[in-house]
């Protein structure tokens, strides 16, 4: 199974050519990767506690996905690797994370799933929804941003 994970991610990305006509300072390879899609992380969760839970419920559940999405990405990164597949994520959780309950990955799946609809299908998200199931979500991405370690 890692090796089938890991056959769908690319390979590590070499170190960007030096900046500046050869002055020996090179771009750090995941520079965009793990400290922009931190700081969007963290500007994203900002920005979900402000919007309207009535008017905005299916744009908060897709800004939760996002964040854990960027987590994972700068989690990959850090490791050398990259995808642009979601389920590629999930699936690199499962394999390298062990740490991670098996609750934990499934909602970070079904979120990926609701997102999906949401994104691809129009399907919207109700308040009541989003009441009752924003206190995991939330969790869930203060862990992602903190707390996953690779096992």
């Amino acid at each position: 199974m890692a090796r089938a994970i890991l056959r769908m991610i690319e390979e590590p990305v070499p170190s960007d050519p030096p900046l500046g006509g050869g002055g020996g300072v090179t771009q750090h390879r995941n520079r965009h990767t793990t400290i922009d899609k931190g700081t969007r992380s963290e500007v994203r969760m900002k920005a979900l506690r402000l919007k309207d839970r009535e008017e905005f419920a299916s744009l908060i559940v897709d800004d939760y996905y996002e964040v854990i999405k960027e987590a994972v990405t700068a989690l990959m990164a850090t490791e050398g690797y990259k995808t642009l597949s979601h389920e590629v994520l999930i699936g690199y959780l499962k394999e390298f994370y062990a740490r991670l309950s098996e609750a934990e990955i499934a909602l970070t799946d079904q979120l990926r799933v609701l997102r999906n609809k949401i994104e691809y299908k129009g399907f919207f998200v109700g308040p009541d929804f989003l009441k009752r199931n924003e206190a995991r979500w939330e969790l869930q991405c203060r862990r992602s941003r903190g707390s996953w370690r690779r096992s």
